[in-house]
Order: structure tokens, then sequence, then C-alpha cells
């Protein structure tokens, strides 16, 4: 099965079963597979929001991947209320399968007010789409490619990618295949779910590197600005640092007009691969260089 952004949808309209407590839905991918983490996210984000009054949006979200989520299973989201001030409401959620914790997500909604404004330039020699090819995508995750158009930037480490290999790019277009509408909870859910599709460490994955990208420990969203995703958003990523295990990255998400829409960080696994590991993956390198037309 391929999701769409039907689907996606679908996957969003989650079910109230009681006061604070919600049941989200999976799509059937195979026995094998494991929940992609930007799904369970938007879910859980859609669940604070659903306990938030409609004069407040979301503003930021920081979440915590703590276990493997299963497809063949519901998610139960448990949403905790921590405040409702007079400008900011803040919110737990917590996502469970089997009676523990698979994710957990804080949201803070806030009344939009007026402010001072400035940012920094955006990234240069980015801002031409057609410029970009469509890509796949890593991440174990082809249904990603049957909701969304993906056009990876020149400027990406690996701008031609081979499809199905287990690399996400750091600078790409996005657009969702279909209508997304108008809705400002469904589209910051969207954002959150295609928030998790890249990585800044994309460098850490080119052929013979002794090191690894693994599983996502914590990924943090800020909203700039309302994100409408019925259109080309592009997402920038770098990394900051890799030590001890671990690696973060930052980036943002812009419109065509190069406005700072969003703001991504993101944690990660970051170990030496065995050298068998590195000859598996040279080797899947060579077998899809070798397939190329010349």
């Amino acid at each position: 099965m391929t999701l769409d952004l039907a689907g996606l949808l679908d996957l969003l309209d989650i079910e109230e079963i009681d006061t604070d407590l919600f049941r989200a839905q999976n799509p059937d991918l195979g026995p094998s597979r494991h929940l992609y983490g930007g799904q369970v996210a938007a879910q859980a984000l859609r669940a604070a929001a659903a306990t938030v009054g409609s004069d407040r949006s979301v503003h930021s979200t920081h979440g915590y991947f703590l276990r493997v989520g299963l497809f063949d299973r519901p998610t139960i989201l448990r949403v905790h209320r921590d405040r409702d001030g007079r400008s900011y409401s803040h919110r737990r959620v917590e996502a469970l399968q089997g009676g523990e914790v698979i994710f957990s997500l804080a949201a803070s909604f806030n009344v939009v007010e007026d402010g001072p404004s400035m940012e920094i330039d955006p990234p240069d020699g980015v801002w031409d789409v057609d410029a970009a090819p469509a890509a796949g995508l890593g991440q174990g995750n082809p249904e990603h490619l049957g909701i969304f158009d993906v056009r990876v930037l020149k400027t990406d480490p690996h701008p031609e990618q081979p499809p199905g290999h287990l690399r996400a790019p750091s600078r790409f277009w996005i657009h969702p295949r279909g209508t997304v509408g108008d809705d400002p909870v469904v589209n910051a859910c969207i954002v959150m779910y295609l928030s998790d599709m890249g990585s800044g460490f994309a460098e850490l994955d080119m052929p013979g590197s002794p090191f690894g990208g693994g599983p996502t420990l914590d990924h943090s969203v800020w909203f700039h600005r309302p994100i409408m995703t019925d259109q080309w958003l592009l997402l920038h990523l770098e990394p900051i640092i890799a030590t001890r295990g671990r690696g973060l990255y930052r980036g943002g998400i812009y419109d065509r007009s190069g406005a700072l829409l969003g703001t991504v960080s993101q944690e990660i696994v970051v170990r030496t691969i065995h050298p068998d590991g590195i000859r598996r993956v040279a080797e899947h390198w060579q077998e899809w260089a070798d397939r190329q037309p010349r």
C-alpha cells in the first residue's frame, strides 16, 4: 500500500473516545514496518489542538521519540492540560501503544499578538523550484512520495538519490500531491509530518563513511508564521554538532519568497558503523550506479 494525501488527512481525523483521550489509526503498510515518527507527531499535535480554543494557534512543539510504534494497532493519545493563561496555553500529549508511551509531545499555543519584526537573511541560490529535479526519499518510507512532490536541491550532499536508499535529503522543496485546504490545525499537522522527512546529517551517509545516523531522539518545530502547505515549501537543514553518540541539526522552512515560516531542530543517534555495514552501504551504492543509463 502507498499512502496518498487523502490517506494522510484521514490519519489526522482522530477519534475522541473520552475527555482529553483520542484514538488514532495507522495505515496498513505491512507487518514488518514501524510507524513513521512524523505521523505520530502530527497526530499528537492534532490531539493537543483539539483541547485548545480556536483563538490560539500552535507556536512551538517539542517531542521525544521513546519507543518504536507498530502499524498493526491504533495509537491512544492522552492529553494533559498543563495551563491556560490569557495569552498562552500549554499541552502535553502521550502517544501510547500496549500501555507504553512511544512518543511524548509538549505543545504551546498562543493568541496572535503584534510586536517588532526582524529575521536573518535566507539562504542564497535555492529559490528556483523548477531547477530542482524530482527525487526519491530515504528514511525507509516510500509512501512519502505518494503524498508529496519532492525536489532535492543541487546543493544537497546527495542531489541524485538511489530509489529506496535509506537516506534523507538536507535541502529540498516539497509540495502536497493534492489540496490540504485552509484549516490552520490541519496545516500545522502536515508541517509536523513533513518536518521529520529530512536530515541535517546527509554528509554522514556518504558511501564509505564510518558514521551513520540512527533513530531520532527529540524533535522541535517553531511556527513563526501561519504555514499554508498548499504551496512549495523549502526545508533547508544544516548540521550543528555530532559528538558522544548524538548529532544535532537545525534548519528553516521557507516559502518561495524566502520568508522564514518555521524553524526545525532534531537530535539523532550518530554511531560508528561496523566495517561490514560500510561495505554493504558501498555495495548498495555501486549496484545502483551500475543500473543507471550511461
